[in-house]
């Protein structure tokens, strides 16, 4: 396999991986899309070692996304980085959605997670703050 590919492979491709790897960057796209493009240079780029595509990841993740992340600790995996991210992302999109609707008396946002709620995500009339305000989101 390592003969067919040194033979037909472009020479050239893991120079142009590594520079487009240097400088992609997630931006306001979603996670998966960043991970798909991160992905695909990847492949060229078989003599780097898992810890720099780690770092090199976490460069170019969206910085909101990349400091939500850290609380979840160091990651040496690729895999579970992408996992990770993809995860994270989705609870800050969750939890954007309940904040946009905390202002809006006795609903609870559609698909927001409930500790507590009456009959059709009406909240109790206990005075007690919804879950999104307590930031249980998460």
């Amino acid at each position: 396999m390592q003969a067919l590919q040194d033979r037909f492979e472009d020479p050239t491709a893991a120079q142009h991986a590594k520079a487009r790897i240097c400088s992609l960057r997630q931006g306001k796209r979603p996670v998966a899309e960043y991970i798909q493009d991160f992905c695909s240079l990847v492949a060229h780029l078989r003599d780097w070692p898992e810890h720099m595509l780690v770092y090199q990841f976490q460069e170019g993740l969206n910085k909101e996304l990349y400091h939500n992340c850290l609380p979840w600790g160091v990651h040496r995996n690729l895999r579970a980085l992408y996992q990770l991210a993809t995860n994270v992302e989705l609870n800050l999109m969750v939890y954007q959605e309940c904040a946009a609707h905390e202002n809006r008396p006795h609903r609870m946002p559609k698909g927001c997670p409930a500790s507590r709620g009456g009959k059709d995500g009406a909240l109790p009339a206990t005075g007690e703050k919804p879950c999104w305000t307590l930031g249980a989101c998460f």
